[in-house]
């Protein structure tokens, strides 16, 4: 990535204070001969754009390549450590769901937070689609059962998919789980860590959809179905050059869970 990036800073506000500075990861920053933060002569080219100046600066004075400052959080409370643990507890793996729409303003929510999904080398080449309509995923559904066996055929698919078949003609949703909305996570071919970011980014979706008390389910099968069905995959629009990673499917659960379950632990080993 050799963009050239442009730093701007509000003169009437800026502290010189040097938090930006000081926050850049790649020390790619200095004051200038005015005294006012800028890139060291041709650093510019190899900033990572990480914004980690921007959010350091105490009265939001600088600027990101025109991008303004985002307003501070000061008046939203975090969650407690209990509230995150509790939240990470009764996460469970939603395999019903009601047949209704997730409103629009928490789905718009759920992806506005996205943007926020941490990459490998800041690289950013993330590509989200969402079956928004429940009417949709509906004939996504359809025309999987219809393509499928022509795809295991030709060889795009193993034979075990075979056993998905019978089931999905006598109505049972094995792929889908009959959740009303999926998301699929695609990233460029060429990102450094296209394995980690899409898995990164749905479980940071994960986490905000508990939040919205939405049920979640990891769904491999289904991006894996998509991506060797072209006729399916044409209707995504997955750009040239990207891939499916990961799925998730979303939904209001058909029934609460009360309480968590009694797992036993991982092995942990403390270095010394």
């Amino acid at each position: 990535m050799s963009q050239i990036h442009r730093i701007d800073i509000n003169r009437e506000t800026c502290i010189r204070c040097g938090a930006c500075i000081r926050a850049c990861v790649s020390g790619k920053l200095a004051f200038n001969a005015q005294g006012y933060t800028d890139f060291k002569d041709e650093e510019s080219r190899s900033c990572i754009a990480c914004l980690h100046c921007m959010s350091a600066c105490p009265t939001g004075s600088l600027s990101f390549d025109g991008s303004k400052p985002a307003e501070k959080l000061d008046d939203v409370k975090s969650p407690s450590n209990l509230q995150v643990a509790k939240l990470l507890k009764m996460r469970r793996s939603c395999r019903q769901y009601k047949q209704e729409n997730v409103s629009q303003d928490i789905i718009k929510d759920l992806m506005d937070t996205l943007s926020w999904s941490p990459t490998g080398c800041n690289d950013r080449r993330l590509h989200f689609f969402v079956v928004d309509k429940i009417e949709v995923i509906r004939e996504i559904r359809a025309d999987l059962e219809r393509l499928l066996p022509a795809a295991i055929e030709r060889g795009d698919l193993s034979e075990g998919y075979v056993a998905l078949l019978k089931p999905m003609k006598s109505g049972h949703d094995v792929v889908f789980r009959t959740a009303p909305h999926i998301i699929f996570a695609a990233v460029s071919d060429e990102a450094p860590c296209k394995i980690e970011d899409p898995v990164i980014a749905l479980a940071q979706f994960e986490v905000h959809a508990q939040s919205y008390g939405l049920g979640t389910c990891w769904c491999g099968i289904a991006a894996h179905c998509i991506s060797n069905v072209p006729e399916v995959l044409a209707k995504l629009g997955v750009p040239e050059g990207y891939s499916i990673r990961a799925s998730m499917l979303f939904g209001y659960p058909d029934f609460e869970h009360s309480r968590p379950t009694s797992p036993g632990p991982y092995p942990v080993t403390f270095v010394k």
